[in-house]
């Protein structure tokens, strides 16, 4: 039987594990139409997602309005109204349980590492996932750096008894390229999710996965 080098995977969420920008567009359009605000196409969604629902929000709120007071009061609304949507149209990735089956045979500990705020990252995981016993779910926390810092993935792979070189790290934005190198894991760019192959080659990923079964050849190839 096979046996992986790798001890440990931290996923990003958004765009990775779940194909979530139905659900994410359609919340903040709704929010941008309650102020009576120009909407977005799905494109620009899905470039504009991946850093964080306050960062997104500022990339949909005109300059004009984007002041302190009223970009705490649109994300709070923001975060309602996703609180109601966020599992209507969401789905895993095609190839994703495969994949994460292939990962629990091989013992890697699965981990995810979300710049989503905590709470939803955990109710996501927990909704889709919920079998395959995620070790750590972590998303935005205060008082943690989030993504591209490399704190919180240091943290998960400490607690799963991996080396930085043990551990994997999946994400399909630049973000996650960044985290993993920062981090000093083994960096893959899921080139199925939103961000442009393009952009994340910039970064130099150690390998671009273009479905996640490509990971499973990786891992077969670093047996």
């Amino acid at each position: 039987m096979m046996k992986t080098i790798f001890k440990a995977a931290i996923f990003d969420l958004d765009g990775t594990l779940l194909d979530s920008i139905g659900d994410l567009s359609l919340s903040m359009n709704e929010t941008l139409a309650s102020y009576g605000l120009p909407t977005f196409p799905l494109p620009f969604h899905k470039s504009a997602v991946g850093n964080g629902v306050r960062a997104y929000a500022e990339k949909c709120i005109p300059a004009e309005k984007n002041t302190p007071e009223f970009l705490n009061e649109f994300v709070a609304q923001m975060g309602a109204r996703y609180d109601k949507n966020c599992t209507a149209h969401t789905a895993p990735f095609d190839g994703i349980l495969p994949l994460l089956n292939f990962m629990r045979e091989q013992n890697i500990a699965l981990n995810v590492l979300s710049n989503k705020v905590d709470s939803f990252a955990k109710t996501m995981t927990h909704h889709f996932f919920k079998e395959y016993g995620f070790q750590n779910v972590y998303g935005e926390r205060p008082g943690v750096p989030k993504k591209p810092a490399p704190d919180a993935a240091l943290a998960i792979a400490e607690s799963c008894g991996a080396a930085p070189s043990e551990v994997l790290f999946i994400g399909d934005s630049i973000y996650d390229v960044m985290t993993g190198k920062n981090a000093g894991m083994v960096s893959l760019a899921a080139a199925w999710g939103y961000q442009s192959e393009e952009m994340l080659i910039e970064k130099e990923p150690d390998f671009v996965a273009h479905t996640p079964l490509d990971i499973i050849d990786y891992l077969k190839d670093r047996s």
